[in-house]
């Protein structure tokens, strides 16, 4: 198995095609560039990878993603990790709920009317219907605490 390599261009520049560490130590670079494995991680530059979740009880939060989304939750400590594994965060009762003026996180789930149904059944609310948007399938809910979050599926043709 060949170890791949992303090659950054600098901050804010978009980086340029995976290649392989192979070809990259025959111009002398690949001491440089750090690895990208298979395995999840948080430690991807420029990437989101921490969420503090406004939430009166934590705990309660928890239990509704992780049984919505399939998260990794420690509901005692308020902590998640999501399905990717490449975010993490806390459910946070010091923070007051925004609800539809915060900043929405959009899941992506493989059937957004399964997961409505699913989280609706686990005492959230749908917010936006599921509706198009190109080639997606999109719809925002209200999960217990009252934030107000999207989740996102690839359009059957």
């Amino acid at each position: 198995m060949e170890t791949r390599i992303r090659v950054r261009t600098g901050m804010g520049r978009k980086p340029r095609p995976l290649q392989t560490a192979e070809g990259l130590e025959a111009v002398g670079r690949a001491a440089t560039i750090p690895t990208m494995t298979d395995e999840p991680t948080v430690f991807r530059p420029d990437s989101v990878s921490y969420l503090r979740v406004p939430a009166p009880d934590p705990a309660k939060a928890a239990a509704f993603y992780g049984e919505v989304f399939g998260w990794e939750v420690d509901p005692a400590k308020g902590r998640f990790t999501d399905g990717s594994g490449h975010v993490i965060g806390h459910f946070v009762s010091d923070v007051a709920v925004a609800g539809e003026n915060g900043t929405r996180p959009y899941v992506y789930v493989e059937d957004v009317e399964q997961t409505l149904t699913k989280l609706i059944s686990l005492g959230g609310s749908s917010v936006t219907p599921p509706y198009p948007e190109g080639n997606l399938k999109v719809a925002t809910f209200r999960d217990p605490a009252g934030n107000v979050m999207g989740i996102w599926q690839q359009a059957t043709p």
